[in-house]
């Protein structure tokens, strides 16, 4: 992550999302602008963290890593959401990692700013503990997801968070096909079926396997083939 030094910016996003008034007068001095690019984390399953940290733009993708070395995704992040609260809470390390997808801003205030002027003010709390709720449902519903949607609706949702934007339409018109065996296993399947999945987007026409690259051919295709409610976003 790149620390920004630029006041303004940092005013116009605590305004935008009313921080000063969820964390009652913030002192500007106890809040850090950080930049990241595609693939910077976040944390690291098994980090020290001592920031609670605010997206307020990008997105992000959050999943968790067994001892057998595979991971699972569990949900996708927009703004305005947390990294840090369930740590912040239990005083434990991450127990997932996070990863930008898209270049993102985030707002870092430290546990022990947190701990001295914030954490007993009834909004904040409030607003705590509804983004710990939703990421307690979140990991209900990633489990539902990879026991009851087949590999085809996983594969377009993945790539409708990772390519496309509900907004601004397309984002990432292509991704690098080595980056399949990552997937696969971000999906909890095998590198055989997922590319078995990737042939029949194929020959439907949502995708083209060219150069070492999948190219999105027809977004409209690949948002029909996503159920809207695969990934959470929060």
């Amino acid at each position: 992550m790149k620390l920004l030094y630029n006041e303004d910016l940092l005013m116009k996003f605590i305004q935008m999302y009313e921080l000063d008034i969820l964390l009652n007068t913030v002192s500007i001095n106890d809040m850090k602008l950080y930049e990241l690019m595609h693939g910077d984390r976040v944390c690291s399953s098994g980090d020290e963290i001592d920031h609670l940290f605010f997206l307020v733009q990008g997105r992000l993708k959050v999943y968790t890593t067994m001892s057998n070395g595979k991971s699972l995704a569990l949900r996708f992040n927009d703004p305005l959401s947390l990294i840090g609260d369930v740590e912040l809470v239990t005083k434990n390390k991450a127990s997932t990692t996070v990863e930008c997808v898209r270049p993102a801003i985030l707002i870092g205030i430290s546990y022990s700013a947190l701990n001295q002027h914030y954490i007993s003010q009834p909004a904040f709390l409030h607003f705590l503990l509804e983004h710990m709720c939703y990421k307690l449902t979140s990991l209900n519903r990633s489990s539902s997801v990879n026991l009851l949607y087949p590999l085809d609706k996983k594969f377009a949702g993945y790539l409708t968070f990772m390519m496309l934007d509900s907004e601004k339409g397309v984002v990432l018109s292509k991704i690098p096909s080595h980056s399949l065996n990552e997937i696969a296993d971000l999906l909890g399947t095998s590198y055989r079926h997922l590319n078995r999945v990737v042939k029949q987007f194929s020959e439907i026409g949502i995708l083209e396997r060219r150069r070492g690259e999948l190219i999105l051919l027809d977004e409209q295709k690949l948002r029909e083939m996503a159920p809207d409610d695969l990934y959470l976003k929060r």
